[in-house]
């Protein structure tokens, strides 16, 4: 039996248009006052994701400067 880490496969490739629609969609923002327990931490879960994909689109688009 192979570990999670050895059978994981690159990341799927995060697109800009991706972003620009989830951070519309699923903006970061303070809670209401009238929100659930339950509301905040699904916004928060979701919130996670898009922060997520962020981070792995940075990460895909980094330029590397080298001295050479």
């Amino acid at each position: 039996m192979t570990s999670f880490e050895e059978e994981e496969q690159p990341f799927p490739r995060v697109t800009k248009t991706l972003l620009k629609e989830l951070e519309t969609r699923f903006p970061s923002q303070c809670p209401r006052p009238d929100d659930s327990e339950r509301e905040i931490w699904m916004a928060v879960g979701r919130r996670q994701v898009v922060d997520l994909l962020k981070e792995k689109f940075d990460d895909q688009n980094k330029t590397v400067l080298t001295h050479e």
